[in-house]
């Protein structure tokens, strides 16, 4: 996902501004431009790695205005018909600290294999909207993160013009060969216990089963419809939808 990630947030913030965290890599990181930061691979933790990056982050603000996180499989997206890029957003937004809409894209039912070195989006136009996924990663202010990144301290504010395009799912074959990779990590006794990063290691029957439950709850709706609807401050959990269109040359 990185060749992704960095293809992308260069074209929407500058390459110069990239920095990536590399958490041990077998064959290390080398970028043209942006900045590697090398990250000694010990036991994986998410309660250290969120610190690790709450601290990044706040050395950041001490050089930019705002700070971006997202992990290299999290691609945020300001909304195209308002905004040029996410810096155009980010000069323009009304609130320090912006909690994203949050859209799992999913490989939907008989889709041929993806090729990432083509537009993603067209490939995979159908989408679902989860809580987990709508995290706080544009701010101002320094922020305290829980493990997975799904809620912060202090808490964003909603804003339906960010949008967060997570590819985890985005193409089942490249999930079962994730799944090999992460379940063999060396996860810490922590978070063992705490259940944190299960999901990094189900068995690939469960993956499998979850993808033929979120496929089989597809509507034609588009997702922008959910939400107009009045659900407190919280973006509702929907099932399997179309992408909003504007959305689709995004990424």
């Amino acid at each position: 996902m990185l060749p992704l990630w960095l293809a992308h947030y260069a074209r929407e913030i500058g390459a110069d501004h990239l920095h990536v965290l590399d958490h041990g890599s077998d064959t290390p990181v080398r970028l043209e431009q942006g900045h590697v930061e090398p990250v000694p691979r010990t036991t994986l933790d998410e309660i250290d790695r969120a610190a690790l990056v709450a601290d990044y982050q706040r050395h950041l603000l001490r050089h930019y205005d705002d700070v971006i996180f997202t992990d290299c499989d999290e691609f945020l997206v300001a909304r195209p018909s308002l905004y040029t890029s996410l810096v155009d957003y980010a000069a323009r937004r009304t609130t320090d600290i912006v909690r994203c809409v949050g859209a799992d894209v999913l490989e939907h039912p008989n889709a041929r294999p993806i090729d990432w070195s083509r537009p993603i989006l067209r490939q995979r136009p159908y989408a679902s909207l989860r809580s987990w996924s709508c995290k706080t990663l544009l701010s101002a202010e320094p922020l305290n993160w829980s493990p997975g990144f799904h809620q912060s301290t202090p808490p964003g504010t909603p804003d339906r013009d960010l949008w967060l395009f997570h590819l985890k799912y985005a193409d089942l074959r490249y999930v079962l060969d994730r799944l090999a990779l992460t379940r063999a990590l060396d996860w810490s006794d922590r978070a063992r216990a705490l259940r944190h990063g299960d999901s990094h290691r189900l068995p690939d029957s469960a993956m499998r089963a979850f993808f033929r439950e979120a496929q089989r709850d597809y509507r034609l709706e588009n997702l922008d419809i959910f939400l107009d609807q009045p659900r407190g401050s919280e973006t509702p959990d929907t099932p399997l939808c179309p992408i909003p269109p504007e959305f689709l040359d995004a990424l």
